[in-house]
């Protein structure tokens, strides 16, 4: 399931970059949820 997830997070940033919008999220969803619980404590 992880790696289909990650597979769609990848088509979305190529199509969100295709459009032309920049400052796109880097990395994957275990990084981000460690970046953001960190935040909250």
């Amino acid at each position: 399931v992880l790696t289909h997830d990650m597979h769609h997070r990848a088509h979305l940033l190529l199509m969100l970059a295709h459009l032309g919008l920049s400052n796109l999220p880097e990395g994957d969803l275990l990084g981000w949820e460690r970046l953001d619980l960190s935040a909250t404590h």
